[in-house]
């Protein structure tokens, strides 16, 4: 083997060395960047709201994706959903921000279809509600990532869980079928699509209603007891010390 030949080799085995060196530490620098922002995602609940719109391909795109499917927390994917759904329609802000509503039952369906109903109880009347269902106002990529959102919370069974944001508020994500028989808008009439959803109430804001109710009833009912023990009991009485009235002849007519 000639000394040329050798040279020839050596530069080849060190330009082939330094390119796997290169492809590894990029690769590798993709990945810690790609953790940074994970980390990030799962310690800080606004981010996720932050970076939602990332085009997948991208650092953030693939670290949002990646949290996404396995979250290391539900608390920013909750959030995230609520809060963008809200940001992005009118009526889902209105039901969720009025404090009138009792449950808010919505979801995101097939051809950017977004779903929204609401409830409120007015316990002695019948429950009321209202519903609505259009295209969903934000980007391609917002409706996609908060679908998955809402299909990964509904398969871990995400129940009763809180957030700042709306005080007193329970929210659950489930499938269409699982919709509690004790919900207000357990019957939508057929008209959900989405297969998953999630569904929000305030109990607290319902027993607060009930008890105000009860209190109202049983007052009436004192009220009402009270007037009936005014009433004559005897025909002819104007009170409870009445005497009957007498005949002609002077008695009473009682026998």
């Amino acid at each position: 083997m000639t000394q040329r030949t050798i040279a020839r080799n050596v530069a080849f085995t060190t330009g082939l060395g330094a390119l796997i060196v290169l492809t590894v530490g990029a690769v590798y620098w993709q990945e810690l960047l790609i953790r940074y922002h994970l980390f990030r995602l799962a310690r800080d609940d606004g981010y996720l709201r932050a970076v939602l719109d990332e085009p997948p391909g991208t650092i953030i795109g693939h670290a949002v994706e990646r949290f996404i499917q396995n979250p290391s927390r539900i608390e920013p994917l909750v959030k995230a959903y609520v809060l963008e759904i809200a940001r992005h329609h009118e009526n889902a802000s209105r039901h969720l921000n009025s404090g009138n509503y009792d449950e808010v039952l919505m979801g995101l369906g097939g051809k950017n279809r977004f779903e929204c109903f609401a409830a409120w109880d007015e316990p002695g009347w019948a429950t009321k509600g209202s519903g609505s269902a259009g295209s969903f106002n934000g980007t391609g990529i917002t409706f996609l990532r908060l679908a998955a959102i809402q299909g990964i919370l509904a398969s871990k069974k995400v129940q009763n869980t809180t957030m700042d944001e709306y005080a007193d508020a329970e929210i659950s994500f489930l499938c269409a079928n699982d919709i509690p028989a004790n919900s207000l808008i357990h019957d939508t009439g057929g008209s959900v699509t989405s297969s998953t959803l999630c569904w929000i109430r305030w109990p607290r804001r319902t027993a607060e209603k009930l008890a105000k109710y009860r209190a109202e009833e049983a007052r009436r009912m004192m009220e009402l007891e009270a007037s009936l023990n005014a009433l004559p009991t005897k025909w002819g009485d104007s009170g409870a010390n009445s005497q009957p009235p007498k005949q002609e002849d002077g008695s009473t007519g009682d026998r």
